[in-house]
């Protein structure tokens, strides 16, 4: 029965549920593979029972024709559920229609019912009922099919849907029905509590803030303590919270609140698990270090969050020089565009060192009680260890690093003051570049000097400030002045389609 296997795979999806049967604790997890079972509260463990969806799938047929499967109120139902779930895939295909594909009058039936949500699926409910109206929507469901394979772009989330698979499902309705019988009294075990597995996996969906679960992974990677990353992610989630499908999620500053539901237990949940941010950062942690944190995905991801982040330093760089114009977009107002413009200059070693040299001219000129010259110091620091090819957000950072960064947000003014007692170390010169840097803190009598850790270190004394020319940078983004060859065109900001998470009402944690 390799489409029953198929549908069960797709019904459960990813996740876990815990039972008690005769009292004893077994941990379920659902994967691509089958259902993962084991007593107590993690299947990750030696020994683990797993059992392929084919094996589901045939034992699930053997306990509905002996009754031993749900209840006969459940078995009466499921025609009138299965009616709801149709009439609510056709409503959401309605509702995803373009305005071009809306006014070309694709799924005429299905529009003219369309509205208030789930009133008008109940009317597109009675409509599947009858053979002759069910028939009906089923030939405008393949005519817009057919259209839809040659252009996708009639539906705005595209992902979301499969209008095929939708007209198949729909079609099943003519097909006659097993009955099933139902033991007297009989009651499946319902879930009572939450595994560690699923707790692992709510960790691993990160912040819910754009870009969060790289932060966090990255924090922990460079090394900071325990006290450092409890405050660390008490800010980056803040307050807030998500629902899907069988959970919801509430955080705030005291922590995590995280409550199962199912078909029985309601809205309320048949079990919740509060934890504070220590034992947050000592769950993520552990992910980290068994490499369970991010995804093959996500990993593969990391060079390009790299340079994004680099790309959003530069573009701040820019944004605080005093002695230019400002680029086009302002922080605030659209730093996309700008890290958008800035990105193809961190694309090749030659770009990139060109990009450097206009931000050494820049910083050059920058009195250091200038505004933001500490964080365009870090910009060009950055940059020198991109250019060296050293450049990492997910390594260790030097001690003396750390110990800098806690002073500063512990006592910000001691920070500024501390000196460094290492001992100065030499290392070969980076080449070209910072030979060239050199010259230019030369040319206006500043001094370049070279860190034990091999970065840039400008300390200028005062300058005449000049009004420079224009930087290569602020030209592309600004346009090149009349009879300048315009610059290369970069490839554009591409469209991405994403689902937006159902997001639940804020709720304090209750003690």
């Amino acid at each position: 029965m390799p489409d029953a296997a198929v549908f069960r795979q797709k019904e459960y999806g990813t996740g876990g549920r815990g039972l008690t049967i005769a009292g004893k604790d077994y941990a379920l997890w659902f994967t691509e593979g089958g259902i993962r079972i084991a007593p107590g509260h993690t299947t990750n463990v030696d020994g683990c029972t797993l059992v392929p969806w084919g094996r589901a799938a045939a034992l699930t047929s053997q306990l509905l024709k002996d009754g031993a499967y749900t209840t006969r109120e459940k078995l009466d139902g499921a025609r009138a559920n299965e009616y709801r779930e149709l009439a609510a895939e056709l409503w959401r295909l309605r509702q995803d229609l373009t305005k071009e594909a809306a006014a070309m009058g694709f799924l005429p039936r299905v529009s003219a019912l369309y509205g208030e949500f789930p009133k008008s699926t109940e009317r597109i409910g009675e409509f599947l009922k009858e053979k002759d109206s069910r028939d009906a929507i089923m030939d405008e469901l393949d005519g817009f099919n057919q259209a839809y394979q040659d252009d996708p772009g009639l539906l705005r989330f595209r992902k979301l849907h499969n209008p095929e698979a939708l007209l198949g499902r729909i079609a099943d309705l003519d097909l006659p029905r097993e009955q099933f019988p139902a033991t007297e009294g009989f009651e499946p075990e319902k879930g009572s509590f939450i595994t560690e597995d699923e707790i692992d996996s709510l960790m691993t969906r990160g912040s819910g803030v754009f870009e969060g679960k790289m932060r966090i992974c990255s924090y922990f990677m460079q090394g900071h303590d325990e006290k450092e990353c409890v405050s660390f992610l008490r800010k980056e989630y803040g307050d807030g919270g998500s629902m899907r499908t069988g959970y919801s999620e509430q955080h705030n500053s005291r922590g995590i609140r995280f409550t199962r539901q199912d078909q029985y237990s309601g809205n309320e949940g048949y079990d919740t698990v509060k934890l504070n941010w220590n034992q947050v950062q000592k769950r993520i942690r552990r992910l980290i270090d068994a490499g369970k944190y991010l995804n093959q995905e996500e990993l593969s991801a990391i060079p390009k969050y790299e340079k994004t982040v680099l790309a959003r330093k530069i573009y701040m760089f820019y944004s605080y020089s005093p002695a230019r114009k400002k680029p086009v977009s302002l922080p605030g107002r659209d730093v996309d565009a700008g890290v958008y413009a800035i990105m193809p200059r961190l694309s090749t070693p030659e770009r990139s060192a060109a990009l450097y040299r206009d931000m050494a001219e820049t910083f050059a000129r920058v009195p250091q009680e200038g505004r933001g010259y500490r964080a365009m110091q870090e910009a060009m620091e950055d940059m020198a260890t991109f250019l060296r090819g050293e450049y990492s957000l997910f390594t260790p950072l030097p001690e003396e690093t750390l110990r800098a960064q806690c002073m500063e947000r512990e006592t910000p003014e001691a920070a500024k003051k501390e000196v460094k007692s290492t001992p100065e170390t030499e290392r070969e010169p980076a080449g070209e570049l910072e030979t060239a840097v050199r010259a230019l803190a030369k040319k206006t009598r500043r001094e370049v000097k070279e860190q034990p850790d091999g970065q840039l270190s400008f300390d200028f004394a005062a300058v005449d400030m000049e009004e420079p020319e224009p930087s290569v940078l602020e030209l592309e983004m600004n346009g090149k002045p009349e009879g300048q060859a315009e610059p290369e065109t970069e490839t554009a900001r591409p469209e991405t389609e994403e689902e937006q998470p159902e997001t639940a009402d804020n709720a304090d944690l209750k003690e």
